[in-house]
């Protein structure tokens, strides 16, 4: 079962990084403050860290290895992004988006936003039904879909806002109740058909990915699910889907070699039962420690935040086996280690 511990989130996407202040000793160079503005028109990644203290978002430029500073951060006591950040989003027009389980909140930052700055709005209130809020995904008309996890009170649940809500506001749809199927989601996705796919890590098992109509609404059951010893799925966490929808989810656990943990599978567009995954990205040289999240870029690179050390892996499109991965990010000049216990990530 998915506590309320730290999570780590990566989002690879084109986005807005200038503007704001600096914070504290995370604070980077004013050269690298200065060519965030680069995120404008180039691809960026924005890594929430989340602890049970506060909360940051780092944000690097898409080609950054190794021990690198990020380009600027998001962070500090007037963000009110609380204790436990677990997700981020970012919107065609460059508006970010977090979660706040501790509070049951999503914090949202205008674009350009970095350094210690208030949120522009939350959504936040009892009507929006957020319950221990985790992943994010947003769909192209810049509606929001929030995974909420069980938090003791309410049952586990996908919750959907309309493009630009606000305060107390009441999802547009909620998919929960015993026919769905959810079990603790911790990561959500949606395609271009506005499909919602999902990451229950909370089933004995080895956990399930369900699959939903678009504009699923209720006590709905999915149209797909992926479950059984053949799906090689072991607490899944995170999930991307690429533009054939095809299926790809990081898995937490799974012991090879010397002790590294976790896994990549990935499974073909209408995959639906006890299906085997037409890729595994697993084995010592992939690096992979307690993978939490993962996500796409457009060229169906794979990038997966591991949380133990907490490191970002790009592997190429089409990896497949015991692979190196092709780009890393670690190190104490990230600010990662400091913060993060897991990850969850997701590209636009």
């Amino acid at each position: 079962m998915i506590q309320r511990s730290a999570f780590l989130t990566l989002l690879v996407l084109s986005a807005a990084c200038n503007g704001g202040s600096t914070i504290g000793s995370l604070a980077p160079p004013q050269s690298l403050q200065l060519s965030a503005s680069s995120c404008l028109t180039s691809t960026c990644i924005y890594a929430l860290a989340g602890s049970f203290w506060n909360s940051e978002i780092a944000i690097f430029a898409d080609n950054a290895r190794g021990n690198v500073r990020p380009l600027a951060v998001i962070g500090g006591k007037k963000t009110e992004m609380g204790r436990i950040g677990q997700g981020v989003a970012v919107d065609e027009n460059h508006v970010v988006y977090a979660t706040d389980a501790a509070d049951d909140a999503v914090r949202v930052y205008a674009a350009g936003s970095y350094g210690n700055v208030k949120p522009a709005y939350s959504i936040d209130g009892s009507q929006t039904d957020l319950n221990v809020p985790q992943a994010l995904a947003i769909d192209d008309d810049n509606n929001l879909y929030v995974a909420n996890s069980d938090g003791g009170s309410n049952d586990p649940s996908i919750t959907v806002y309309a493009a630009g809500a606000k305060g107390n506001a009441a999802p547009i749809q909620i998919i929960s109740g015993p026919s769905t199927g959810l079990m603790n989601p911790s990561g959500v996705a949606v395609d271009s058909s506005h499909d919602v796919y999902v990451a229950n890590p909370g089933n004995s098992d080895g956990g399930t990915v369900t699959v939903y109509a678009a504009h699923a609404n209720g006590d709905e059951a999915p149209i797909q699910t992926i479950s059984g010893p053949n799906t090689q799925l072991s607490v899944p966490t995170g999930i991307a889907v690429d533009s054939s929808k095809n299926i790809y989810v990081s898995n937490t656990t799974g012991r090879y070699g010397r002790g590294f943990y976790g896994r990549i599978t990935v499974y073909a567009a209408g995959s639906n039962g006890n299906v085997a995954p037409i890729q595994t990205i697993s084995g010592d040289e992939t690096k992979l420690s307690y993978p939490w999240g993962l996500a796409l870029n457009s060229s169906r690179d794979i990038y997966v935040a591991a949380g133990a050390p907490s490191t970002v892996l790009v592997f190429a499109a089409g990896a497949n086996g015991n692979v190196k991965p092709m780009q890393t990010i670690k190190g104490r000049k990230t600010t990662f280690g400091k913060l993060s216990e897991g990850w969850s990530i997701a590209i636009r």
